[in-house]
């Protein structure tokens, strides 16, 4: 069973209050959001940078109107990634600091996993090293990030990602041609969602899902597929958002002389981010997209 939204209340189920009128139901009241996943609905371009500037992003983009509410009482997003197209790690890092933002718990999901060693083959060390792969991920699960390799073809990990679903209203996001339809029509046959194949050009996948839909477990939990985006937007994030996205660097700060340490140009002797990076505890791939995300964020 699903239910495709066309109207304004955000997709993951509104809590409402109800009257009864001439046995009609109307509703009266929308409650608090338990949660919120949204993201700017414009371009930094688009906005007045000296508003950006004085006020802050998160000003402008209230005053503006400019935030686009994805889904709202979410638990959990589950973020997908495949072999082909292949995904660099920066993405998947902006995956998690922008739902970190939003309170919401993660799993990685790894798709295609039968795939595996057919587009690896034309890469070297260093370029697999910045792509999302069975192997880079081993990182993201010391983290403690659940991660879950799967595959619609051969059925590996899809009770575990069933598990992980029970009770809970969660959501699939990832860039056109990952597999997310194939994931669902593997979950729920009765969905009979579109499947695309890849672009010969691009690589990349066409979007094969047009609008959000809210599907009803047979095991307990709500699954939303949405149609796919290949970024996610992380400039309008706070610095602390941002750090905060990084489990072990903010775990690291703590031992930062300065609150105010940007991990850049302090020695390592007052920055504890430093040190850790020199002992081996946070990964030069992770150092470098935090870098990234915070020059993208105070630009």
């Amino acid at each position: 069973m699903s239910l495709q939204v066309v109207f304004a209340p955000a997709l993951g189920g509104d809590m409402t209050t109800s009257e009864r009128s001439f046995a009609r139901g109307v509703v009266s009241k929308r409650l608090e959001r338990t949660t919120v996943l949204d993201r700017p609905s414009k371009s930094i371009s688009e906005l007045n940078v000296n508003d950006l500037q004085t006020v802050g992003a998160e000003k402008v983009l209230e005053r503006t109107g400019s935030r686009k509410v994805l889904c709202a009482n979410l638990d959990q997003v589950v973020l997908v990634f495949a072999s082909s197209p292949p995904s660099p790690l920066l993405q998947l890092d902006k995956y998690l600091v922008a739902s970190s933002a939003c309170k919401l718990s993660q799993i990685i999901l790894f798709n295609k996993c039968d795939m595996l060693e057919d587009d690896d083959a034309n890469l070297n060390a260093q370029e697999r090293n910045q792509l999302v792969s069975a192997e880079t991920l081993k990182v993201y699960q010391r983290l403690g990030y659940p991660v879950i390799m799967t595959s619609t073809r051969t059925g590996q990990g899809l009770e575990e990602l069933k598990s992980l679903l029970h009770n809970k209203t969660s959501i699939l996001v990832g860039q056109s041609g990952v597999g997310k339809s194939s994931l669902l029509n593997a979950l729920l046959p009765q969905a009979n969602a579109r499947v695309g194949a890849l672009s010969e050009w691009s690589g990349l996948g066409a979007h094969t899902t047009s609008h959000a839909e809210l599907h009803f477990l047979p095991s307990g939990g709500n699954l939303i597929d949405c149609a796919g985006f290949r970024d996610f937007a992380t400039w309008h994030l706070t610095l602390e958002e941002v750090q905060q996205g990084f489990r072990e660097i903010s775990q690291a700060a703590l031992d930062c002389k300065f609150r105010d340490c940007s991990h850049i140009s302090e020695p390592a002797e007052v920055c504890g981010v430093k040190r850790a990076l020199e002992e081996g505890k946070i990964e030069t791939s992770r150092m470098m997209n935090f870098r990234y995300i915070m020059n993208e964020v105070t630009a």
